[in-house]
């Protein structure tokens, strides 16, 4: 996966290749695979000894490490990913002995996929934000009502928040191929929580003389 990030994604898009490559611990002698896969001929990647080599070179933590220091590549990746998986869906939804032409969807139960994929195709940034948006309303609607939450709910919503984040990261920046399947866990969890916000929100103005649920509780 680190192979087709740094070949597949990264180079591509650098303007200044041997500086990025050199960043990543690349020599010049590894510029003939930009533009290849892991399963491309040429990439070297069903030769174990090349495999070694690169692996020594490049692993997930150095890339995440890469990622850290060098944050127009890491956005510049987020936006490209981003922009994949607003599609939603990935290669249909039926198996080949339904009879069904290759690539064919279901529409059942589709409201909701339809309507982000309408809003989010090929506008990573609007997904980045809005996801980022609703990280910033659901930690602020938590803080806000830390103290008339059960005992745990707080801790748990931020759990979900980190879950979340660290699913964008995973999904977005550690691998070049399968985008839309990548983001699916990430969709589910972005789901979770809007709901968790739509909730926290319409108890906003609640009378704030009611007890508290763990209040409540022991009452």
């Amino acid at each position: 996966t680190a192979f087709n990030v740094v070949f597949l994604r990264i180079l591509p898009d650098s303007k200044d290749v041997t500086r990025t490559m050199a960043d990543l611990g690349l020599d010049d002698s590894w510029r003939s695979k930009i533009g290849k896969t892991a399963y491309s001929p040429g990439s070297g990647m069903d030769n174990p000894a090349v495999v070694a080599a690169f692996e020594r070179r490049v692993s997930l933590p150095k890339l995440a490490a890469f990622f850290a220091t060098h944050p127009q590549d890491m956005y510049r990746d987020l936006k490209h990913s981003l922009s994949v998986a607003g599609n939603q869906r990935f290669m249909g939804n039926f198996d080949v002995s339904s009879g069904l032409p290759p690539g064919t969807e279901s529409r059942a139960f589709a409201v909701w996929s339809n309507f982000k994929r309408h809003i989010f195709l090929t506008r990573g940034p609007r997904l980045l934000f809005t996801f980022l948006g609703i990280v910033a309303a659901l930690s602020a609607l938590l803080w806000l009502r830390r103290t008339r939450l059960p005992s745990g709910t707080v801790a748990g919503g931020f759990v979900l928040i980190a879950i979340a984040l660290t699913e964008l990261a995973v999904s977005s920046l550690a691998d070049a191929m399968d985008i839309e399947r990548h983001h699916m866990i990430f969709f589910a969890l972005t789901d979770m929580m809007l709901l968790a916000v739509v909730c926290l929100a319409a108890t906003l103005f609640e009378n704030s003389s009611a007890p508290s649920s763990s209040e409540a509780h022991f009452k």
